[in-house]
C-alpha cells in the first residue's frame, strides 16, 4: 500500500474523535488547524530539540498548551514570507511534477506519527512512498543557496529529518522555487539524506518534549486529547 493510502486509512478511521472526515479536509482549514491542535509538527523541529532550558523549545511547549487548553489554535502569522509561501505552493508542486517527470504528486492533509496522535507532520505532497516539501521563500537567496551551494537553512534540514520520521517515508524531496527567477531556474529540488546523528536526536528529543509537555498538562488538571472531545461536542450541540 502507497503511503498515500495508508495516510488517508488512517485520517479515515479517526472520524469518529472529531466528528468530521479528516482524510477530506484541506490544509489550512479550521478543520485542519483543529487536527493539528496540541500535536509535535515538523515545521517547529528545530524548537524540539533545543535544549530543555532554552527559551525556544520552553515558547513552543506553552504555545502547544495554551491551544490544548483554549481548544483554539493560534491565528496563522500574517507575515509576508508565509503569505507568499502559501500563494505559489500550487504552482511549485506543479513544477516539480514536470521535474520528476509528471509524477503525480498528491496532495494530503496530514499523517499523524502513531496512533497516539502526538506527531503530526504535513508535507506538502506525497507520492509513492516518498513525501515532498515545497519552499518558495520571499528572499531568492534561500533559492540560490539551495541551487548553488547545495544549502538548507538548519529550520529546514530538521523539518525535513522529522518529515520522515512522521511520515515512515522511504524517500524525501526538498524543493525551493521562485517564479520570479529569469536567468536560471525557477525550481531545484534535492533529495533529502536520512541523517543518522539527526534522527537519532529526534527520536530521544520527540519523546522527551511530549512527557515534559504532560507533566505541565498534569499541573493544570489537563491531559492531552480533552481539547479534541470537547470540539468535537461543540459540533455535535450545533
Amino acid at each position: 500500500m502507497s503511503l498515500y493510502n495508508r495516510a488517508i486509512a488512517q485520517l479515515k478511521s479517526l472520524e469518529p474523535a472529531f466528528g468530521f472526515d479528516p482524510s477530506v479536509v484541506e490544509q489550512g482549514s479550521l478543520e485542519w488547524k483543529i487536527m493539528r491542535l496540541g500535536c509535535l509538527t515538523a515545521s517547529k523541529a528545530d524548537k524540539i530539540v533545543a535544549g530543555k532550558e532554552t527559551e525556544g523549545r520552553q515558547t513552543y511547549m506553552a504555545e502547544i498548551i495554551s491551544s490544548i487548553i483554549n481548544c483554539a489554535a493560534d491565528e496563522e502569522s500574517g507575515f509576508k514570507q508565509t503569505e507568499h509561501g502559501k500563494l505559489y505552493e500550487g504552482a511549485a508542486r506543479d513544477a516539480l511534477s514536470v521535474a520528476l517527470d509528471f509524477v503525480d504528486i498528491q496532495e494530503i492533509p496530514l499523517i499523524y506519527m502513531d496512533d497516539e496522535m502526538r506527531v503530526a507532520v504535513s508535507p506538502d505532497g506525497v507520492f509513492g512512498n516518498t513525501v515532498v516539501e515545497l519552499k518558495s521563500p520571499y528572499d531568492t537567496t534561500f533559492h540560490v543557496a539551495h541551487m548553488a551551494f547545495g544549502n538548507v537553512k538548519k529550520a529546514w534540514r530538521w523539518q525535513c529529518q522529522m518529515q520522515l520520521i512522521g511520515s515512515g517515508a522511504e524517500r524525501h524531496i526538498f524543493a525551493t522555487y521562485d517564479p520570479r527567477v529569469i536567468l536560471s531556474k525557477n525550481l531545484h529540488y534535492s533529495e533529502t539524506l536520512l541523517d543518522e546523528s539527526m534522527q537519532a536526536t529526534l527520536r530521544d528529543a520527540i519523546p522527551a518534549f511530549i512527557y515534559d509537555l504532560d507533566k505541565a498538562l498534569e499541573k493544570l488538571g489537563v491531559e492531552h486529547k480533552q481539547h479534541w472531545k470537547y470540539l468535537k461536542q461543540q459540533r455535535e450541540n450545533i
